[in-house]
């Protein structure tokens, strides 16, 4: 009797050791679960503000059309269970809010801008932006130098630009030496009011990218402006955030970039702007 007395006390003790690993085992796993359902929520389940001011076809005030990088920035965030949250604000002020934490992104932000407010962009880019005159269609004025454009500014003919915006470093260095020869618009819709002021004659040349005058023009009927010519050539556009944002959400806007290209969805979407892929 002692004997199997012996075999049963061993069996009891193998089953209490089984038990007592099951029982870490399990709690090991629920721990990594709930380490995972936390990561997943702080990561994938949270608000992103986007902050922008109206630039069409880039950034649009039109809830069916609200501008193909606002589309595709959307999507792509949407896709990782993000939750994104436009905010149309002047260019000055989301970058103001992007340095203080208030938002997260803000769209369509040169390489200049980046670099002046020590933000962080994404690697890949969103568009394109050319410094093109635009003049009334009385008049004949056309740019060919960086000396022709200074001198007939001189001649009490000034030139319309946006603040908070930059233009590449020959147009940088002309504002910084004669800076009244720049005719500053703001707000919302900053290029809206810079066509006004054009057609008004309170500007003589208006400064911005050519798809978005076009664009804008087209929206208010308008057909009595001109291209004058183009300062330089094409700089890329980009998405910006601030130096400490979570590099996850950074490797999510260019992996999604990519991707929307890659499957032609980008196609499709510029199709429907009247614009092509800019690579």
């Amino acid at each position: 009797m002692t004997h199997y007395h012996f075999f049963h006390y061993l069996y009891d003790k193998n089953k209490q050791s089984h038990l007592v690993r099951a029982s870490k085992l399990f709690i090991l796993k629920t721990l990594l679960w709930l380490t995972f359902i936390c990561s997943s929520s702080l990561t994938y389940a949270k608000d992103i503000i986007i902050a922008s001011d109206i630039w069409c076809p880039y950034i649009c005030q039109d809830a069916k059309k609200p501008g193909y990088i606002v589309e595709m920035m959307n999507d792509i965030l949407a896709d990782k269970k993000f939750h994104p949250k436009n905010e149309m604000m002047p260019l000055a002020r989301a970058i103001k809010y992007l340095q203080s934490g208030d938002v997260d992104i803000v769209l369509g932000l040169t390489q200049q801008h980046i670099d002046h407010h020590l933000l962080i962009r994404s690697n890949m880019s969103v568009g394109t932006f050319a410094n093109d005159f635009f003049v009334d269609s009385t008049n004949p004025w056309r740019y060919s130098t960086i000396e022709q454009l200074e001198e007939y500014a001189n001649n009490d003919h000034p030139i319309g630009i946006i603040k908070g915006y930059f233009y590449g470093d020959v147009i940088s260095e002309l504002i910084a030496k004669n800076p009244n020869l720049f005719s500053y618009s703001h707000g919302n819709a900053p290029l809206q009011q810079n066509i006004k002021r054009l057609k008004s004659g309170r500007i003589s040349i208006l400064l911005d990218s050519k798809n978005t005058i076009l664009n804008e023009v087209k929206r208010l009927n308008i057909s009595t402006l001109s291209y004058a010519g183009t300062q330089g050539s094409e700089s890329e556009l980009y998405v910006g955030l601030s130096s400490n944002a979570d590099k996850q959400l950074l490797q999510v806007i260019d992996q999604g970039i990519s991707q929307y290209r890659l499957s032609g969805k980008l196609d499709k979407l510029l199709a429907n702007y009247g614009i092509t892929d800019w690579q």
